[in-house]
Formats: structure tokens, sequence, C-alpha cells
């Protein structure tokens, strides 16, 4: 899949779990809007609260794969990778380190 030449590290296009799409539409039509604007790679960083409810690094990647998948079938070409915007909290770096948070496309930098 061809991609545009910009990355975007921040990006509330993932249905449904935060105040970005607030549905799978609405998330494609975004989708389709990025790669106008020559966006090729896009880290979703839907809001990653410990303590509060949130989505999980679980349900960040499962969510990702379903937009992925829609994206390709519409011919949208952009490439999705998971990520968070966190609140800081006291223990951060085990949530981490236990995978329970989203680093940006799963490097070291969140």
């Amino acid at each position: 899949m061809k991609t545009g030449k910009y990355v975007d590290i921040h990006c509330h296009i993932l249905p449904g779990v935060d105040d970005g799409a607030p549905d799978l539409d609405v998330a494609l039509q975004m989708l389709k809007q990025e790669a106008r604007e020559g966006v090729g790679e896009i880290i979703l960083t839907p809001h990653q609260k410990p303590g509060h409810w949130c989505v999980t690094a679980g349900g960040i990647e499962k969510r990702l794969g379903r937009l992925q998948m829609e994206a390709e079938n519409l011919g949208i070409p952009v490439r999705l990778y998971p990520g968070a915007e966190l609140m800081y909290c006291r223990g951060m770096r085990e949530l981490l380190d236990a995978g329970k948070v989203c680093t940006l496309a799963h490097s070291r930098y969140v």
C-alpha cells in the first residue's frame, strides 16, 4: 500500500473510545481526509487514564485492526499504529512495563 509522506503522531480517530470519532463512518471519513492531506501513517492516541474507565491496550489493538481492515477495503492508503494519550499517574512505569498502557507504535516513546 503506497502511503503519504507525513506521519500523524497524535490522533483521536479510533471510533467510539474518547472525544474523537464517534463511530466507524466518521473515523473512515477522517482517514480519507488525512490521506488527502498527505498523511500515510497514523499513531492512534485514544485517552488512557489509569484508574479511570477508558479503552485498554488490548482494546486499542483490537479496534485498530478493524479500522485498518475497513480502510484497506476502501482503498484508503494509511497505515495505523497503536498508541495512547496517557494521563500520568504514580506507577506509570510499571503499567508500561506490564503492557497495560500503550507506547507510540510499540516504541519506547510515550
